[in-house]
Formats: structure tokens, sequence, C-alpha cells
């Protein structure tokens, strides 16, 4: 293993803390031009890249002219190549939607087709797992930022479900990317589902792994090479040649393969203090933008979900701003 990959991770991680200890002097300093200017600022960036989905959405290219060529049944957006705007909607449209509440308080049933709206635009990017993660945290954000009671709520989502179910059969992208890819016409039940997908190769790979290396494990950012070695292969599995990744594709697996026993159960204790903490503390501030970070938290770490890399540029940005103003609304 290359111990070297880990140290740059490593010396982030302590950034990150660092990050959140400055974020929490902001906001406890200065909550209103906090809320005011920054997730304003968000607000008209995620309204922009928004209209570009839908953009993207009904003419097959962006505004920019960016399209995801290699995966069309996926929105490019402003990301080009990198097809992680689901990503972008999961890490920022709880916040948008937490920032359209302040603006619509006394417009209840624009800020519910707004809500919906958003939710609809999430599932035609085609991104299944952040899509998941997005349908639940906006749902319990609809209970929080509408005045609706449960009943409605449950009707209003029930018949999304019903409108989702229903473009399954009548929109051929969305039919390929939800039904006809999960539930292929070869696959005969469950167990060759499961053997026959590529993440179930990614996530076994890094179990074995864990299992080799189960203190510390491999080391952050060490999976790309050592998934692939010949010990780690499962004949059982179709895609068992396909194993090697950058990342495992969950974050579970990643960090107990690549950090151990040690790394994973120190993220467990970081994330149930911290939202222990938080969520005691929303109930008393009843701040929606700590509760729009509440939210993304506990829907990031859903556990075997597909996910990005917890320890990539991208992600892990979407995760610390999240949680630094999870933290940072938290009364010392």
């Amino acid at each position: 293993m290359d111990q070297s990959n880990s140290l740059l991770r490593i010396l982030k991680f302590f950034l990150m803390i660092f990050f959140t200890i400055q974020i929490k002097k902001i906001i406890q300093k200065y909550p209103v031009d906090f809320e005011k200017i920054i997730f304003g600022f968000w607000l008209i960036i995620f309204s922009i890249v928004l209209v570009d989905v839908v953009f993207e959405i009904t003419f097959g290219f962006n505004t920019l002219g960016f399209e995801s060529g290699y995966y069309p049944v996926r929105i490019a957006s402003f990301f080009g190549d990198e097809l992680v705007v689901g990503a972008y909607f999961l890490g920022f449209g709880l916040f948008y939607i937490g920032k359209m509440s302040h603006l619509l308080k006394q417009h209840n049933k624009l800020l519910i087709s707004i809500i919906l709206i958003v939710i609809f635009v999430s599932l035609l990017i085609g991104e299944r797992s952040n899509f998941i993660k997005f349908f639940i945290g906006s749902s319990i954000l609809l209970f929080f930022v509408t005045n609706i009671n449960f009943k409605k709520a449950v009707l209003i989502l029930g018949l999304f479900l019903l409108t989702f179910f229903a473009l399954l059969n009548f929109n051929e992208q969305i039919k390929y990317k939800y039904k006809s890819q999960f539930l292929a016409a070869d696959v005969g039940g469950i167990n060759d589902l499961l053997k026959s997908s590529l993440y179930i190769a990614h996530y076994d790979a890094a179990y074995k792994i864990f299992q080799e290396y189960p203190v510390f494990g491999i080391g952050i950012k060490n999976f790309r090479s050592e998934s692939r070695k010949d010990k780690y292969r499962n004949d059982k599995l179709l895609k068992t040649n396909s194993r090697g990744s950058t990342h495992p594709h969950q974050i579970h697996f990643e960090i107990l393969s690549e950090t151990g026993l040690f790394g994973y159960i120190s993220f467990v204790i970081l994330i149930v203090v911290s939202l222990s903490i938080s969520i005691k503390n929303y109930f008393k501030q009843r701040n929606i933008y700590q509760l729009s970070s509440i939210v993304f938290i506990i829907t990031f770490i859903i556990p075997f979900l597909p996910s990005g890399s917890f320890f990539s540029t991208f992600t892990a940005a979407l995760f610390w701003i999240n949680y630094a103003i999870m933290m940072g609304y938290n009364k010392n």
C-alpha cells in the first residue's frame, strides 16, 4: 500500500475541521448577513443550474452546448463530462428549498409547487441514488417548511410517485434508467440482480479489503490499486473483472476498506454526536438552514445506496459545506 496517497487526504480532513470552526464563528457573529448573502447567492446559482438542466432535458444539450454524450440518459449541465449535477442538486437543493420557504412564507401553494418541480427535475437528471436521497430529503422538508398537514403531504407525495410510475411506461429515457436497467430481461430474481450489479462487485471487493486490513484499512486513496488484485476476485459476481475503481461507490464500504474499524468508528461517533447536538439545537432555534443541512447529512450516510467518494474533492466539499452549516448554528 502507498501511504503517501493518504497524507494529503488526512491533512485535508484537519483543514475541513478548521473550515467548520471558521464557518461557525461567522454564522454566530453575522447570522443575518450570512443568510442573506450566502444563501441568497446559492439561490441564484441553483436557479441558473435548474433552468439549464430543464433546457438540456428539453433540447438534449445545455445552454453552453454541453451534453452527456457517452451516457445520454443522464444530464451534464454545466459540469460537462463530469456527470455530477444530481449530486449538486442534493448538496444545494435543500438549501434552495429552505431559502424559498423564507421568500414565499405567504405563498404556500407556490412553495409546494416549486418543491415538487425541483424533485421532478432531480428525477429527470437520471442519477438514481441521488434522486432517491433528494426525494427523501425534500419530502422531510415539505413537512417543515409548508403549512400542510400530514395527510395532505402524503397525498401530494403519493400523487408524485404515481406520476413517476406512469412515466416509467411513457418516457423511454426514464424507463431505461429506472426500470429497464434495474429490471433487465435477463435477470431472474434478486440474487441474479445482485450478481450482475457493478456496484455489488465494488462493495464485495471493499468488504474483502476490510477483512484483510480490519484495523486501519488499506489507506485512503489506495482502493484503486488494491481492489484490482486477484485475491479479491469473486467469480460468483458477473462484474468481478470490473471491481477495480477509484473508490467503492458507497461511503460506508469506502471508509471501512480504506480506514478500517478505527476510521469507521471515529466517523460514526462524529456523525452521531454531531447530529444529536444539531437536532436538539434545531428544535430550540427552528433555523431552516440548519434543518436543511441536517437532512442532507442524514441522506448522505444512507447505507448501500451508491455514492461518490467521501475522500474526493467534489463529494467531500458538499459534505463539509453542509456539515459546517449544521454545526455552525449550534449555540455554545
